[in-house]
């Protein structure tokens, strides 16, 4: 009366659902006496992810600048923490983590791209790096009321064994100027600032100089 009972043999593990039954009898009956027919349901086309398509640009520009995209893990460990100066104090530490190197939630997207560039120069070659990474912290609440925070960062790293400094550095802000003309913002400009940061605190880092890019007012 309408109802059809199905035993697949033990030799067709595929047939599970009755999707699979379908289409085993679509394909023994032959696909091309199927007739087309128009669909009847609405498609509704998806809406616009504009965090996706900036990301996207983004990476567009800056491999197109010729650097090579690294995809970090978004954990540390105490190792690279103390190395890179990324602040243990204030890092998430997780539950069970999967090993001691995966013991906090990445603090600071730059650390593993620093990382990834000291480990091309130690193998002689020069790094030209660059990726979006989430950073994880603590809410308003700090410890005592836990919230993680999360933001994603793109960080981009020029690393030569024996390059000159400066030279490495006119070339880096020739990239930012490139990566923020191409995404449309022409009106920015750079301001050398003197504050300290808790990256600051690592021998890889300058203690006192950064730039700012202001873009407008």
């Amino acid at each position: 009366k309408g109802t059809l009972l199905v035993r697949p043999p033990s030799i067709r593990r595929d047939l599970l659902i009755e999707e699979d039954l379908i289409e085993e009898a679509a394909r023994l009956f032959g696909y091309e006496k199927i007739s087309s027919r128009r669909s009847r349901g609405t498609l509704t086309p998806a809406a616009k992810n504009d965090e996706w398509f900036w990301e996207e640009r983004v990476r567009d520009i800056l491999a197109g600048a010729g650097f090579i995209e690294h995809l970090p893990y978004e954990f540390t460990g105490d190792d690279e923490l103390g190395a890179y100066g990324g602040g243990r104090e204030n890092s998430i530490e997780i539950a069970n983590p999967a090993s001691p190197e995966q013991k906090y939630l990445l603090p600071r997207a730059p650390i593993k791209f620093i990382a990834a560039a000291s480990q091309n120069e130690r193998q002689g070659q020069a790094a030209r790096i660059f990726g979006i990474a989430k950073e994880f912290a603590y809410g308003d609440g700090g410890k005592k009321m836990p919230t993680v925070e999360e933001q994603k960062t793109c960080a981009a790293v020029i690393a030569q064994r024996g390059g000159n400094n400066e030279e490495l550095f006119y070339e880096m802000k020739g990239v930012v100027d490139h990566l923020l003309e191409s995404l449309g913002i022409s009106d920015h400009s750079y301001k050398e600032t003197r504050y300290t940061l808790h990256v600051t605190r690592s021998k890889l880092f300058h203690p006192y100089r950064f730039a700012e890019i202001k873009i407008g007012d």
